[in-house]
This record gives C-alpha cells, sequence and structure tokens, in this order.
C-alpha cells in the first residue's frame, strides 16, 4: 500500500511539473526585451530567404522562443520559432526561423501583395516612437507575397501604406522549417534619430494556417490594455541613420475608352483618348515627412460596389488612394460612424449638373471627377510626443460644355476649392492623449449658380482627450466639436433643408424652423465615454453622445445625421482559452437610448451579439437587436415623423475553416418590424477555393426580399402650399448579386486580378397612401390608404382624385441593372516601381418599370450598352 500512495504522489508531482512546464509564466511571456546589433563593416547579406552566411551565423543573437497565443496562451508549441534582429547604417535585417511538427502540411500559397490573410506568415511591427499609438508592420507569408501596414494601439489597420523593402523565404525540407529574411530600409520608417531612449516597441508574430496556431516573440494577450501597448521592447537603437531624404514616384498613364455613342451629340462620339503624367514625393522634415502629390491619377483603384440606395442618406465609401490613406491614422477624427475627415470629398464628383439634358435635343460633357490641381501632407512624431498631420489639396475650377437645341455654352460646375486638415496630438507615457484638429474649406464662388448652391467658407474643430488608469485598466474617453458654415442665404437654406438637418419637419417645430434668411449654420458635437477593459475577462462603457441640429461636417467630412442625444452602456464577456466545443467567445451586451434636441424619445434598443470559434475552427457572429420605440424622422424627406413601434434584427455570419483549400461562408440579416410595417430578408452565400499554391477563386451569391409598406413615394404639391401630400406605398423588392474574384499569382511579384459583379435590384409599388398622423401609436391612423376609385394610372403617372384634393405622382417602380469587371495585370518589376494594365467593363441602366426575376434582368443586362476601358500606368521609384 505504501508503494501504491508513493507511485501516486510521483505520479502526480510529475503531471504537475509538466504542466507548469508547458506554461510560459506571464511575467516571463509579456513585455520582453531584445537587444539588437548593431554590425561594422561593409558585409550584406544576399536576401535569399537563407540565413546560413556569415552576416548571420557569426552575429547578433537569436531571441527567446516564440509562446503560443492561439490556441492556448502561453503554451510552449510544437513548432518553436526564433528570430534575429541586426541593423547598419542604412538597413534593419530580420530572420526568422520556423520549425514545423507537420511540414507536409505547410501552407505555401501565393497571395497578393497585401494580402496577409492566407498562407504561413510571419510578421515584424516597430513602434518606432515608442509612445503606444501605432506602429508599421511587414509581413511575409511562405509563398513569398508582402504586406505592409499600419497598426494602431486600439487594432485598426490601414493596409494602404506602402513601403519599399526587400523579403524572401526559403524551405529547408531536411531541418522541417523555413526560414525568412527581410531587408527594411530605415528611410522608410518615421522615427526619432536623436532620443533620450534607444528603446522600440517590439512585436513579431507567426501564423500556422492548417490549425490557425498564432505565436508571439512577446506575448500580447488576447484580452490586452492596448495593441501596441502591449508590444515588447527593442533595446540599442543608438546612433540611428538621418531620416530619409527625397523619394520621388513619377508615373505615366495612357487611357482609351470605347462607350456609347450618342447620336447628334458632340461630346458623346463612342471613344476617347486620354494622357497624363505626374508625381508623388517624399522629403523629410526633421522628425517629419512632407508628401507631395502633383496631378495625381486614381483610376488605378478598387471598384465601388453596387449599390441600390432608397434612404435619405448619403452612400459612404471606402477610401481607396494611397495618398490620402498613409498616415490616416493620424488625421483620424471619428466620432462613432461619423468623421470629421472624410477624404472622398477630395476629388469627388461635381457639384453640380446642368439642367434640362435629355440627349436628344440637349447635350453636356461629361466629367468623372474633379480635377486635383496637387496636394501637399505633413505627418510625423518628434522626440517629445508631439504628432501632426497636415493635408492640403487644391481642386481645380471645372465647368463643361452644352449644347442646347445647337446653341452652345459653357457651364459651371465645380468651383475652385481649397481643403485644410490639421491634425496635433501629445501622448505622455501612453497613457494620457490631448489633441485637436481643424478643417476648413473655402470655395471661389464667382458664379451665380455656385454661389446660390455651396457654402462659401466651411469651418471644423475639435478637442479630444484620454486618460487611462491602473495600468490601462479603466479609461475616460472625450471628443468635442464645433462646425461653422456660411454662405449666401439660398445655399445655407438648401443646407437646413437637407437630409443631416431637415429643419422644416413638424416634429421640430417647438425648437427648429428655417431661416432663410440665414447666411451661416453652426453647431457642436461630441461624447464623453468611461469603461473598463484589459486583460480581464469582463469589460464595460459607458457612453453619452450629442450632435446638434445646426452641426455638420460634411464639406469635408462625413455626418450622416443631426439633431441627436444619445446613451449608451455595454458590457461584455471575453472567453480566450478553449472550452468545450469552443476555441473563444465573446459575448456583449448593449443598451442604447436616443433622443432629439426637442427631449422626444427616437429610439430605445438591446442588442446581443455573439463571437465564437469552435475547435473545428469553424467561426460564428451572431448579433440581435430588439427596439421597443422606433421614430424615423427621416423617412418622408423632410416631413412628418413616423411612429414605428417594436421592431427586431438579426445579422449573422458563419464560416468554415479559413485554412483549407475550400472555404463556406454565409451570411444573412433580417429586419422586421413587429406591427408588420416591413421586412428584409438578405442571404450571402459565398464559396472561395485556392487551386495549387498560385490561384484563388472567390464567389458570393446575395438575394434580397424587401417588403415595405410604408416606403417613401412623393412629396406633391396640393392646393394648400403649406400642407404638402407625403406619399408612401407598399413596395415589393427583389435584388439579386454576384461577386466574383479570380486571382493569379504567377510569383509574388506578377498577378493578375480579375473581379465581376453583375447586380440587379428590381421593385413594384402598390397600396398608395397618405401621411395623415404618422407619429401616432395606432396604425390605422398614421396613413389613409387610396381607395380604388381615388387613384388611376396612366401614361406613367398616378392621379389622386380624393376630398382632400387632387394631383398627381410618378411611378415609382424601378428597374435597375448594373455590371461591373475589372481585370488588373501588376507587375512589380523593380522595388517600390510598378507596371498596370486595367480593363474595366460595365454597363448599365436603370429604368421606370418592374421587371420581375433574376433570368429575364440577366437578359437584359448583357444586352445593354457597354464602356470599356484599357489603361496603361507605369510608375518608377527614385530615392536619394
Amino acid at each position: 500500500m505504501k508503494y501504491y500512495c508513493l507511485l501516486t504522489l510521483i505520479l502526480s508531482c510529475s503531471i504537475g511539473y509538466a504542466q507548469n512546464d508547458s506554461i510560459v509564466p506571464f511575467d516571463k511571456a509579456y513585455k520582453r526585451v531584445y537587444t539588437i546589433t548593431k554590425v561594422s563593416g561593409n558585409e550584406r547579406p544576399v536576401i535569399d530567404g537563407k540565413l546560413d552566411d556569415d552576416f548571420w551565423t557569426k552575429q547578433g543573437k537569436w531571441s527567446d522562443p516564440f509562446i503560443q497565443v492561439m490556441p492556448y496562451e502561453r503554451h510552449i508549441t510544437a513548432s518553436p520559432t526564433k528570430v534575429k534582429i541586426l541593423y547598419d547604417n542604412k538597413y534593419i535585417y530580420v530572420g526568422i526561423y520556423c520549425k514545423d511538427a507537420v511540414p507536409e502540411k505547410m501552407n505555401r500559397f501565393i497571395g497578393n501583395r497585401d494580402d496577409n490573410s492566407i498562407g504561413d506568415l510571419v510578421s515584424i511591427a516597430f513602434d518606432t516612437y515608442h509612445d503606444y499609438r501605432a506602429a508599421p508592420e511587414f509581413n511575409i507569408n511562405l509563398g513569398g507575397n508582402k504586406t505592409d501596414l499600419v497598426v494602431t494601439d486600439k487594432l485598426s489597420v490601414n493596409l494602404y501604406w506602402n513601403a519599399v523593402w526587400e523579403g524572401r523565404t526559403h524551405i529547408n525540407p531536411a531541418d522541417s522549417s523555413w526560414t525568412v529574411e527581410m531587408r527594411i530600409p530605415f528611410n522608410q520608417l518615421h522615427y526619432n534619430r536623436i532620443s533620450g531612449s534607444d528603446i522600440w516597441g517590439l512585436h513579431v508574430r507567426r501564423i500556422i494556417r492548417r490549425n490557425n496556431e498564432v505565436q508571439n516573440w512577446s506575448l500580447i494577450p488576447l484580452k490586452n490594455n492596448g495593441h501596441v501597448f502591449s508590444f515588447g521592447e527593442m533595446h540599442g537603437m543608438t546612433d540611428l541613420p538621418k531620416p530619409q531624404e527625397i523619394e520621388i514616384l513619377p508615373y505615366v498613364m495612357g487611357k482609351y475608352t470605347r462607350e456609347p455613342e450618342i447620336p447628334g451629340s458632340p461630346y458623346q462620339k463612342g471613344y476617347r483618348w486620354k494622357g497624363n503624367a505626374g508625381l508623388d514625393a517624399k522629403a523629410a522634415l526633421s522628425d517629419y515627412t512632407l508628401d507631395l502629390t502633383v496631378n495625381p491619377d486614381f483610376g488605378q483603384v478598387a471598384l465601388d460596389p453596387s449599390v441600390m440606395n432608397l434612404t435619405a442618406y448619403e452612400t459612404y465609401y471606402d477610401e481607396n488612394r494611397p495618398f490620402f490613406q498613409e498616415g490616416k491614422n493620424i488625421v483620424d477624427f471619428p466620432i462613432g460612424t461619423d468623421m470629421m475627415f472624410y477624404s472622398r470629398r477630395i476629388g469627388a464628383l461635381p457639384s453640380l449638373s446642368p439642367e434640362g439634358i435629355d440627349n436628344k435635343n440637349s447635350f453636356a460633357q461629361t466629367i468623372e471627377n474633379v480635377p486635383i490641381i496637387g496636394a501637399l501632407k505633413l505627418t510625423g512624431t518628434n522626440r517629445r510626443g508631439l504628432t501632426l498631420g497636415m493635408i492640403e489639396s487644391v481642386t481645380d475650377y471645372s465647368s463643361i460644355n452644352v449644347t442646347r437645341n445647337g446653341d452652345k455654352s459653357s457651364e459651371e460646375i465645380e468651383p475652385l476649392t481649397n481643403f485644410t486638415v490639421a491634425r496635433v496630438q501629445k501622448n505622455w507615457k501612453g497613457n494620457t492623449l490631448l489633441g485637436g484638429m481643424l478643417t476648413s474649406v473655402n470655395r471661389a464662388l464667382n458664379e451665380p449658380a455656385l454661389d446660390n448652391s455651396l457654402v462659401r467658407n466651411a469651418y471644423t474643430g475639435g478637442v479630444d482627450f484620454t486618460q487611462y488608469f491602473s495600468n490601462r485598466l479603466y479609461y475616460i474617453d472625450m471628443k468635442g466639436m464645433f462646425s461653422s458654415l456660411n454662405g449666401s442665404t439660398d445655399a445655407i437654406t438648401q443646407l437646413q433643408r437637407n437630409v443631416v438637418h431637415y429643419f422644416q419637419r413638424t416634429s421640430g417645430k417647438d425648437y427648429l424652423n428655417v431661416d432663410e434668411n440665414r447666411t451661416s449654420l453652426n453647431g457642436t458635437g461630441g461624447y464623453l465615454k468611461v469603461g473598463r477593459k484589459g486583460n480581464n475577462k469582463w469589460s464595460f462603457s459607458e457612453t453619452f453622445n450629442w450632435l446638434s441640429p445646426g452641426f455638420d461636417l460634411n464639406d469635408i467630412g462625413y455626418l450622416k445625421q443631426a439633431d441627436m442625444l444619445s446613451n449608451e452602456t455595454m458590457a461584455e464577456f471575453r472567453q480566450t482559452n478553449p472550452w468545450k466545443l469552443f476555441r473563444s467567445n465573446t459575448l456583449t451586451f448593449t443598451q442604447l437610448n436616443q433622443w432629439n434636441y426637442g427631449r422626444s424619445p427616437v429610439g430605445n434598443s438591446f442588442v446581443f451579439a455573439w463571437k465564437t470559434m469552435f475547435t473545428n475552427r469553424y467561426e460564428a457572429n451572431i448579433t440581435q437587436t430588439y427596439g421597443w420605440n422606433q421614430i424615423d424622422s427621416r423617412r418622408l424627406r423632410g416631413g412628418p415623423d413616423i411612429w414605428f413601434g417594436e421592431w427586431y434584427s438579426i445579422n449573422a455570419t458563419f464560416n468554415t475553416d479559413k485554412a483549407r483549400r475550400v472555404m463556406f461562408t454565409m451570411q444573412y440579416s433580417g429586419n422586421y418590424n413587429l406591427q408588420g410595417d416591413y421586412g428584409l430578408n438578405t442571404f450571402a452565400p459565398g464559396l472561395t477555393f485556392r487551386l495549387g499554391n498560385h490561384v484563388y477563386l472567390a464567389g458570393t451569391f446575395n438575394y434580397s426580399d424587401n417588403t415595405d409598406h410604408l416606403q417613401y413615394v412623393s412629396t406633391v404639391a396640393t392646393s394648400l402650399p403649406s400642407e404638402p401630400a407625403y406619399i408612401a406605398g407598399r413596395m415589393d423588392q427583389k435584388t439579386y448579386g454576384l461577386t466574383m474574384k479570380l486571382q493569379v499569382n504567377v510569383t509574388p511579384d506578377i498577378s493578375l486580378q480579375w473581379y465581376g459583379s453583375p447586380f440587379t435590384s428590381a421593385a413594384k409599388y402598390i397600396d398608395f397612401k397618405k401621411a395623415v398622423n404618422p407619429a401616432s401609436h395606432i396604425r390605422g391612423d398614421r396613413f389613409y390608404t387610396f381607395l380604388p376609385d381615388e387613384i388611376s394610372y396612366s401614361d406613367g403617372k398616378y392621379e389622386v382624385l380624393s376630398n382632400s384634393g387632387n394631383y398627381t405622382f410618378t411611378n415609382p417602380d424601378f428597374n435597375f441593372n448594373e455590371f461591373r469587371s475589372n481585370l488588373v495585370v501588376r507587375w512589380e518589376y523593380h522595388p517600390g516601381s510598378t507596371l498596370y494594365i486595367v480593363w474595366q467593363h460595365s454597363m448599365s441602366n436603370q429604368a421606370g418599370y418592374f421587371l420581375p426575376g433574376w433570368n429575364q434582368n440577366l437578359e437584359r443586362m448583357f444586352g445593354l450598352p457597354s464602356t470599356n476601358v484599357l489603361m496603361v500606368k507605369l510608375n518608377y521609384w527614385y530615392n536619394f
């Protein structure tokens, strides 16, 4: 018996020792330190991915082994990794050794430049200012394709930052390993050359795709106090070279457009030629970097998705132009989904368009975008932690030629405009941040048509402050903003009546009114947020937000709607270690209350969200929202508010293992009014295929079924000019879309990408009705439905004959078909220098009738006249 007890004790101790030995203690995993080695002499390694030359074997030191973050935090991995970093007067050299326990399952897929979502991968990021705010990151996967990005402390990622650097990989089958070699020029980084500290933040990561294993050299916990804040440290960054001097990237471009000819038009003859040239340049100014673009070309960008927007709100599109994306984290000033700087305002579509163009007797030139004369950008952080971001851009005066009944003239559609953005932030050890931002838009409104339509001067400003406590466990975050716009009485009147404000709506009569004599509009906005986050399971926040009725950002920013007060309470539970069937779980509970400035409640809702990854690496994300009060003040386009009562929405996404060669995805969203006023269901199944290591195919089908009994139709005049009729109807809308992508990567530097998307949206309207008392909680009192003998249809118009008045409105049925495709051949023939060959094909039409079924719409779509654009663009990178 005593031997049995002794054996049990020995086994228990052994098991306990093994368990403890398999987990790295937190204090030895977090905030690690690596000392970099400066090399002397003229020896340079050949960047071939191998680490077997004297440069690597005879100097420097290897790091401690990496630590597993997923699936088991702080566990020792069966596929160990280590890194060695050296530098000289021009470059940082990075060597990474990756052992693999299952070498036959290494993922060698190449992928596109700036796509770090596929293939086994390593990355290194530097917090060069060691201010915990943002870090440039360099990724390379086993196939050899590179990604460079900037990641912020809040884990927002900017993939549009592009650096010029070298990286190669090499597989060693005999050792069951692969190695990485990087050479990163100092002139691609922003840093302080003379500083009181030799410390940079450092983060090195490895991802093994087959089991979604993530390793860190220095642990960043899944529940962390800030991404960049949690970096390890790299010591020994002394006697650094002077920051970058000058970079120039000139380009030449030729474009041929073949488009539908308009008979009789002197402008649309069926073809167009265009040539262009310009340049981008960078120059170091002490601790800051100056970017310049002259006559920029933004033709080679991603296509915006097709949408059918039936709301009053403006559609938001992502920015794809590198000049405005690089350094974006510095000039960001968001407030929820709104923002003080929305760069797509610069070089957008013209503000005005000529009236009465029927392409029969009247014709006009077309301009795709307002030309940008030039832009300057200054960004960086000095040794005292002061961050500056400034953008200055000028867009050209634009006019177009118009021919009406044979008479030619010129009409102004856009004034000469100056855009200015200035951002400043001061950081104290990553725990206190204080900053401000100012923007201005100034237009030369020398023509009456422009002066009567556009704001002459638009100014916005803001102050932001963040304070962390208790090692970043608790925080206070606040922003305050103001806006001031001035112009002619006509322009300011239009501003008061647009969707952001709708001062004319009857629900605001006690505190709003349209003043047609005003020449300015002012307002404020902001929020105050307190909360808890960090390396713990529970986090919470409380946010109060305000946007005054006169607040407006849309001359240079993006604001969906003003006149709003809100309070949001959020609690979140995070389980990051595997538990039964789950690898990780996040549960979020949110309660939102909203009021307008008349102190009337306009929205109350409760949100439950669940995000999980299963042990088989399948992922699911479900968000459910229940609202018990919904008042829509924009539905009737400035008319009275509509009360909708209780509603429910659900958004769910699911995908199989992303590491597999075949992946299935499914997205579903539903939005329902519990009284039956509306119901929307959207399904989006998708498949992706990886064929070999060079070909990637993806397809997503979108189907939406939307029934809305109170869809806005028109606002029509009645016998009482002060009481127009607001018409709605039951809309049955079907939307179909197919998004297809193909990419072929011959090498990491030569790729072919194709994107194609047929899109159809068709709707039929019936049961027309007039708003009577839309704010009533009694459904039958809100709208009056026209009887069959009160409404008739003829020649595309409905005529209403009733006791309340006679009026007409246009048939709102529609049928929208669009197909767009984009083929891009990209060859980076020299580091930083690229040749593009682009073919864009598009056809689009919106008709005022309903055509059911996707088959009929596809037949009609591919019979539409098409536009084809062939573009060749070449640039070359010079570094002085």
